[in-house]
């Protein structure tokens, strides 16, 4: 009966908020991962936003610093470009150089935002220089909490929408790095992406602790990629290095470089599951982001990193009546108060280490919340109802003595 009640209040959404909390902690507790090499983050700092003070740019990358940084990066032979800033204007007139890069240069890859009636945002055009099939989408799928913890592979925009993107920003770079290596996008009978012999499951509006989302496009779960911080996996340069000529051509040459601002004055950060060492909600840049799900995609493939998964709705409920059960018999078994709370103690550690090492071993996040709130409710049901029963027995055994004392 406990496990059926807990059950059904999970599938109502009534537990989601305490499962994503339990899922950060999970994230927050794995070992540090090496550094993701295939790319190259170039930040534009406040004080690279400073420094292009007399070309007076529209944003934090002045047409004039995108042209040189462009040529530049050129010269190193990338694998593909991610231009992760909004560029919903031409280049100057002034540049035809940077026009003629903008529509010639087969491996940039930029990005455009979809309109969304949710949250009714009118959505943002991509450059007008740049090609349908180089073109993702930036849009981010948040929690109520607003916190990142699924990656968005693909849309269906509006037919209103400024950006026709179907493919996520950081799809479209994560393609062209592994088209070389030819890996190609292909589908398993069921609709689910499969890149190589990685198979990308979407989720569904009831996915392990999300309960009723809204589950449209292609999503999954982001598996975010922690090199002693989120901040340091994968290895960065400023703006003014690359155009000072200050970085090593061999940490280009033949990987995805990502373009994005990190200046806190432009307010592109988002929030993750992890905390900093004060205890706050850790942000980061959001070129940063994008890197994170790209790394995601070339790990899954390349290396056979683990994806985020759950189990199925079935093995979920057995999951949970199991540890019902289990608080059943230790309840029958050990009937003093005392010990049956050092027992139970014990036995929701032992549950937490168990979902701890699914997690960090196979990246599975099972149940846990729910099977907690199964365990105890159930502990304390049936020593309420064993008491009753003790009572009710002692009661009729003293009845039972009194009627044949009177005999």
């Amino acid at each position: 009966i406990t496990s059926g009640l807990v059950v059904s209040v999970r599938y109502l959404g009534m537990l989601q908020k305490f499962e994503l909390q339990a899922f950060d902690q999970l994230q927050q507790l794995r070992p540090d991962e090496k550094p993701e090499s295939r790319l190259l983050v170039v930040t534009i700092t406040e004080e690279d936003v400073q420094s292009q003070s007399q070309e007076k740019p529209q944003g934090s990358l002045s047409d004039e610093s995108l042209l040189k940084l462009l040529k530049k990066l050129a010269a190193y032979q990338p694998q593909a470009i991610g231009l992760d800033i909004y560029r919903d204007r031409p280049a100057k007139p002034d540049l035809p150089e940077l026009q003629k890069y903008l529509y010639n240069s087969k491996n940039l890859i930029t990005v455009c935002r979809v309109s969304d009636s949710q949250s009714e945002h009118p959505g943002i055009k991509p450059p007008p220089e740049i090609s349908p099939e180089r073109l993702g989408f930036s849009d981010l799928v948040l929690d109520p909490d607003n916190i990142v913890r699924r990656h968005l592979l693909a849309l269906t925009p509006p037919p209103s929408s400024p950006c026709k993107a179907s493919y996520g920003f950081s799809v479209q770079l994560a393609l062209r790095y592994l088209a070389a290596k030819n890996i190609s996008l292909k589908f398993t009978s069921n609709g689910a992406w499969k890149l190589g012999k990685t198979i990308f499951k979407p989720l569904t509006a009831h996915t392990g602790g999300y309960q009723g989302i809204d589950a449209s496009g292609h999503q999954i779960l982001l598996n975010y990629r922690s090199h002693r911080s989120l901040q340091k996996f994968v290895p960065q340069v400023t703006l003014t290095e690359v155009l000072a000529g200050k970085v090593n051509p061999s940490t280009i040459k033949n990987r995805i470089v990502l373009i994005g601002t990190t200046a806190q004055s432009f307010q592109d950060y988002s929030s993750t599951p992890y905390i900093t060492n004060e205890g706050a909600i850790e942000k980061v840049a959001g070129v940063m982001l994008q890197a994170q799900m790209i790394s995601q995609l070339l790990s899954a493939v390349l290396d056979g990193r683990s994806l985020l998964s759950t189990w199925c709705l079935w093995q979920e409920i057995i999951w949970i009546l199991a540890w019902s059960l289990t608080a059943s018999l230790l309840t029958y078994y050990i009937q003093r108060l005392f010990y049956l709370s050092i027992v139970a103690g014990v036995a929701i550690t032992i549950l937490y280490v168990i979902c701890l090492i699914f997690f960090i071993q196979w990246s599975l996040w099972i149940p846990l919340i729910p099977s907690i709130i199964s365990f105890i409710s159930t502990i304390i049901l049936a020593a309420y109802s064993m008491k009753n029963f003790l009572n009710f027995s002692k009661n009729t055994q003293i009845l039972v003595i009194n009627k044949n004392r009177d005999n």
